[in-house]
């Protein structure tokens, strides 16, 4: 699936070319946001449960974390950074779909599964690849999403409830599915996809 970025590159290098090339200034929080646009919003919500299935960001090992309908890839005690600006995280990635996409568009619709990186602090902003307006406007969009998120392909429910069984691997192929459909239900329950912050 490819996506489309909005970029208004052209206007910073117009106003870079009107004010001349320094413009000072230092950036200590950027959004990096991805809109994967779907037919419905159904299809949207279909697609952030199969991100969260399968999505791996380096170097991350906690939980995702529910608070209202934005999944956040972060530790449970550091959403207050949602609503204390003071102390926002250095990293974090959102998603959400329930939510009309900002790139919304007669041809496109507006449905969509929204993901975002947020960087804040000028540290994490520069570990980011941008530390001036030169750096936004020619920011490498593909290859950052390319390295900051891995998609992995899971195997399907069948092989799921094998790996799942251990010496139990002769069972029937509806057997292990079953299996499999019972640990996904149960860690829907009970896991990552809690609310938070109800």
């Amino acid at each position: 699936m490819r996506l489309n970025f909005l970029s208004v590159a052209a206007f910073w290098r117009l106003l870079l070319r009107m004010v001349g090339r320094e413009i000072p200034l230092m950036i200590n929080y950027l959004e990096l946001a991805y809109d994967i646009p779907t037919p419905t919003r159904e299809d949207a919500i279909s697609l952030q449960l199969e991100f969260l299935a399968s999505a791996q960001v380096p170097h991350q090992r906690q939980e995702v974390v529910k608070c209202g309908s934005t999944f956040y890839f972060s530790r449970a005690f550091e959403i207050a950074w949602l609503t204390d600006k003071k102390t926002k995280r250095p990293k974090c990635l959102a998603l959400y779909a329930d939510r009309p996409s900002k790139l919304a568009s007669p041809i496109m619709g507006s449905n969509c599964l929204h993901i975002e990186w947020r960087f804040a602090g000028f540290g994490a902003v520069r570990a980011a690849g941008v530390s001036c307006l030169e750096d936004l406007i020619d920011f490498d969009h593909e290859s950052f999403w390319n390295t900051s998120v891995r998609m992995l392909r899971l195997p399907g429910k069948t092989e799921q409830g094998r790996m799942l069984a251990g010496r139990a691997s002769h069972a029937s192929d509806a057997a292990h599915r079953k299996r499999a459909r019972s640990a996904h239900s149960e860690a829907k329950v009970g896991g990552a996809l809690k609310d938070q912050c109800a």
